[in-house]
C-alpha cells in the first residue's frame, strides 16, 4: 500500500464511526440515541481505528458500512438489536415499521456497498472485514453440552458467512480484501472479571474462531482469491501485557465511562485503554490503526514471555518482546520495537527506528536513523545515535544522551504520568543544537517563566547538560503545538507522548 488505499470497510461497533447512531435519527428517543456513543458517535470517546487506518494508510475519503451491534453470521434486523438492547419503550415508531427491518449484519452490508456500486468499477478499492465477536454473546454455559452445540452453530455461521461476503466482494470486482481475526479475548477489561474457567472458554472460542477464520480464507487466496488474513493476537496481548508501552498509565479495569467517568480524576483521557468494558478508547483505537497499517505491508514478530534474543534483517519489522528481559537488535530498516515489561536491551538499527521499553528498567540505543526512544516506567537508559532523534522520559530515574544529530528531550512532570514524586534524571545534549521540552502543569509552568534556572529544573527531578534550548509545555493537554516536529505524528499515535 504505497499509494494511498480507498478503503471500504465492514463490520460492528469496532468499526463503526456512526452508523448505528445516524440509524436511530428517528426511530429511537433522542436521549437513548445520544448516549450510545461518545462524542462523534461512535462507542468511543473519538474517532474508531477505521478513521485513523483510513487517515494513516488511506485516501481519507473511506467507506464505512459497519454497523455496532452486527454480527458475522446470519441476519439482525435494527428491530431486534433496540429490542435486545435498548428496549422497545424506547422506540419513537410502532413496531411494524419497515424501518425496523433493516438487516445490519455483515452479508447485507456488502449486499448494501454491491448495490451502491452496480454496474461500476470498484477495483481499486481494498475491503477490511473486522466482525464476530457478538456472535458469541449470550450461550448459556449452565448446560455444557448445549452450550458446545451452540457454539458449534454460531462458529459456523459466523465464519461461513465472513467467507461467503469475501467471495461476494471478489465477484465485485474489489482487488484486495483484508480480514482481521479478533482481538485477543483476555484484551478486554470485561474478562478480568471473569472466573479462571470462564476466562478459558472465552479464549477458547475466539481462538476456534481465529483458526477456522484463518484457514478458510488461506484456503481461497490459494485458489486465486485476492484476500488475507491480518492477525489481530500480536496487538492485543501487547497492549494487554503491558500498557504502559503504549502510554497507557490507568489499569485496563478503570474504563472512561466506568463510575461516571472517574478514572479522569487521576488520568487523562488518552492513558485510559477502554471507553467500557469492551470498547477501546480513541487512543487505543489510535494505537490498533497503526499496528493494521504496519501489518498490512509488513513484517510482525511476536514474542513470548521468556527472555528471547532477537536478530533482525532489514526489512520495516514491528517487534513485540512482551514479558521477561530481553534482548532485540534491529537491522536496518524502519523499525517499531515494543520491549514489554522486564529489564530489556534494545538496539536500534540503522533505518529510522522507534523503541519504546515499556516497564522495567531498560537500555535503548538508537542507530543512524532518526530513532524515537521511550523509556517509559523504570531506571532506563537512553542513548541517541547518529541522526536527529527524540529521547522521551518516563517515571523512573533515567539517563538519556543524545549523541551527534540535533536531538529533542521530552520530559514530562512526574504527577502528570502517574508518579507521585519527582525522580532522578539526566539529560545530555551531546553534538548539535539539542532541544529539551518540558511538560509541566499550568501552575508549575507559570512559576518557571521564560528562563529556566537549574535549580528550578532540580526541583522537577532534572538535571541536563549540552542542551540548547528549553521549551515549556504548560500541560500535556498542550503536547499537539509539537504537532509541526518530524517525530510527532508517530509518537504520538502510538503513544509515546
Amino acid at each position: 500500500m504505497t499509494e494511498p488505499t480507498k478503503f471500504v470497510f465492514f463490520g460492528d461497533s469496532l468499526s463503526d464511526p456512526g452508523n448505528l447512531y445516524d440509524l436511530g435519527e428517528g426511530i429511537v428517543d433522542e436521549g437513548v440515541r445520544n448516549s450510545i456513543g461518545g462524542p462523534t458517535n461512535s462507542v468511543s470517546d473519538g474517532i474508531v481505528f477505521t478513521e485513523y487506518l483510513d487517515q494513516i494508510a488511506g485516501d481519507g475519503a473511506a467507506l464505512n458500512y459497519a454497523i455496532a451491534g452486527a454480527l458475522a453470521g446470519g441476519s439482525l434486523s435494527l428491530g431486534e438489536l433496540i429490542g435486545g438492547s435498548i428496549g422497545e419503550d424506547d422506540l419513537l415508531v410502532p413496531l411494524d415499521d419497515p424501518a425496523l427491518d433493516f438487516d445490519i449484519n455483515l452479508s447485507a452490508q456488502v449486499d448494501r456497498f454491491t448495490d451502491d456500486f452496480e454496474g461500476q468499477d470498484v477495483s481499486d478499492y481494498t475491503a477490511f472485514i473486522l466482525i464476530g465477536g457478538n456472535d458469541y454473546s449470550g450461550i448459556d454455559t449452565s448446560d455444557i453440552a448445549g452450550a458446545v452445540a451452540e457454539f458449534a452453530s454460531r462458529v459456523l455461521a459466523a465464519v461461513g458467512d465472513t467467507l461467503a461476503s469475501v467471495l461476494q466482494l471478489q465477484q465485485a470486482g474489489v482487488s484486495q480484501i483484508v480480514v482481521s481475526t479478533l482481538p485477543d479475548s483476555i484484551f478486554f477489561p470485561r474478562a478480568i472479571d471473569l472466573s479462571p474457567a470462564e476466562q478459558a472458554v472465552s479464549q477458547l472460542a475466539f481462538g476456534i474462531h481465529n483458526a477456522l477464520l484463518t484457514a478458510g480464507i488461506e484456503a481461497l487466496a490459494d485458489n486465486g482469491i485476492a484476500v488475507e488474513i491480518i492477525d489481530l493476537g500480536p496487538i492485543s496481548r501487547a497492549l494487554a501485557g503491558d500498557p504502559e508501552n503504549f502510554g497507557f498509565l490507568a489499569p485496563l479495569s478503570d474504563t472512561l465511562t466506568e463510575a461516571g467517568g472517574a478514572v479522569l480524576d487521576d488520568f487523562a483521557a488518552d492513558q485510559v485503554a477502554f471507553f467500557d468494558d469492551i470498547h477501546p478508547s480513541t487512543a487505543a483505537h489510535g494505537v490498533i490503526a497503526a499496528y493494521l497499517a504496519h501489518a498490512l505491508e509488513n513484517p510482525v514478530h511476536e514474542y513470548d514471555d521468556q527472555s528471547n534474543f532477537a536478530l533482525l534483517g532489514g526489512a520495516d519489522d514491528l517487534i513485540f518482546a512482551n514479558g521477561g528481559n530481553d534482548i532485540v537488535l534491529a537491522g536496518q530498516g524502519n523499525d517499531l520495537g515494543f520491549g514489554g515489561e522486564g529489564e530489556d536491551v534494545l538496539w536500534s538499527g540503522g533505518g529510522d527506528d522507534l523503541t519504546s521499553g515499556g516497564s522495567g528498567h531498560d537500555t535503548i540505543r538508537a542507530g543512524a536513523g532518526a530513532d524515537i526512544l521511550d523509556g517509559d516506567s523504570g531506571d532506563d537508559a537512553l542513548m541517541g545515535g547518529l541522526g536527529d532523534d527524540l529521547l522521551v522520559d518516563g517515571l523512573g530515574s533515567d539517563t538519556a544522551y543524545g549523541g551527534f544529530g540535533s536531538d529533542s528531550f521530552v520530559f514530562t512532570q512526574s504527577d502528570l504520568i502517574g508518579g507521585d514524586a519527582p525522580d532522578d534524571d539526566y539529560f545530555i545534549g551531546g553534538l548539535g543544537h539539542d532541544t529539551l521540552y518540558l511538560v509541566v502543569d499550568a501552575a508549575t509552568a507559570q512559576a518557571l517563566g521564560a528562563e529556566v534556572s537549574t535549580q528550578e529544573l532540580s526541583d522537577l527531578g532534572l538535571t541536563i547538560t549540552g542542551i540548547e534550548e528549553i521549551i515549556i509545555v504548560p500541560g500535556r493537554d498542550n503536547l499537539d503545538t509539537l504537532s509541526d516536529q518530524v517525530w510527532f505524528a508517530q509518537a504520538d499515535i502510538w503513544g509515546v507522548i
